[in-house]
């Protein structure tokens, strides 16, 4: 049995720019959140695009994801470049553990359009990867990807997943039927 439940956690890239916190708090969140999820062009591939989302329903489950111990939300945190010690909430990145089969689904959020498109999401996936393997002892890692999100296919095989599986017309996209990419990355023994 995991024993993450309540626990704060913190991982730094080797060069400190880019942070990964365990959300705990709205204190903890960029003010711009609750925009994030709402916004056509950042939720277009996120299952949180088919409801409405506000300030309650993010603290609900930041609380409720805080107190679980198969469920880690943490938030991407880039160092600011005026103030060296303080970090901006990017995005988010949530694993779903299955603690009986040691394995995890990945899922990534950058919600600031500004960072798009610059390495964040690889490195953050590959920092967060390596934790779960590490400290949490997980053997599997695995991701679900709509097809038309290249750029998130392209992150997780920046990390070192590899596409295991195709699921024809699974999901639907802009009222089309839509392939999910799984992408996916075992323990080095």
């Amino acid at each position: 049995m995991l024993k993450i439940k309540k626990k704060k956690i913190k991982i730094f890239h080797p060069n400190n720019l880019i942070k990964l916190e365990r959300l705990y708090s709205i204190k903890n969140c960029s003010p711009n959140y609750v925009r994030w999820l709402s916004d056509k062009k950042i939720n277009q591939y996120l299952e949180v695009r088919f409801v409405k989302i506000n300030k309650k329903d993010i603290i609900k489950n930041i609380k409720k994801t805080f107190n679980s111990n198969t469920n880690l939300l943490m938030g991407i945190y880039l160092r600011s470049k005026s103030k060296q010690k303080f970090y901006d909430h990017v995005g988010n990145l949530k694993a779903d553990i299955n603690d009986k089969h040691l394995n995890a689904e990945i899922s990534i959020i950058i919600g600031e359009s500004k960072f798009h498109n610059q390495g964040i999401s690889s490195k953050s996936i590959y920092l967060f990867s390596n934790y779960l393997f590490k400290k949490l002892k997980i053997q599997k890692l695995y991701a679900t990807v709509y097809e038309k999100n290249i750029y998130s296919v392209k992150a997780f095989q920046s990390a070192g997943y590899k596409i295991t599986n195709i699921l024809k017309k699974h999901r639907i996209y802009k009222n089309k039927r839509c392939d999910e990419i799984i992408l996916s990355k075992m323990k080095k023994k």
